[in-house]
């Protein structure tokens, strides 16, 4: 089945309410210029969620991250991050390991 699991119950019938239970809340960058340098050098960014995809592009206004590779755990952590302008590589297992694995096999298929 595909769609949120918001749109599934909806489609099967039930009614469903919203009760958001925790909210992201983005921390600054202790160095922004290193972490802007690296990337713009080649430094690939990973992710474990698309939160974490809009919060680097937030810290780094004016930043064009279509030439910075990231890696994303999951379909909708490389939703986030291809919407925040990063050119995506979406692990095929949305698990650590899955992510690790692809990180691996991406790199090594350059010769990083």
């Amino acid at each position: 089945p595909s769609g949120t699991l918001r749109e599934m119950l909806t489609v099967a019938g039930r009614t469903v309410r919203s009760l958001p239970l925790y909210r992201t809340a983005p921390l600054p960058l202790r160095e922004p210029e290193r972490v802007e340098r690296m990337l713009r050098e080649g430094v690939p960014a990973a992710f474990s969620s698309g939160s974490m995809a809009r919060s680097l592009a937030a810290s780094l206004p004016g930043m064009d991250f279509s030439g910075v590779t990231a890696f994303c755990i999951g379909r909708e952590t490389g939703k986030a991050a291809r919407e925040a302008g990063f050119r995506t590589v979406v692990a095929e297992e949305a698990t650590l390991e899955g992510l690790a694995g692809k990180i691996r096999e991406t790199l090594a298929a350059k010769g990083s």
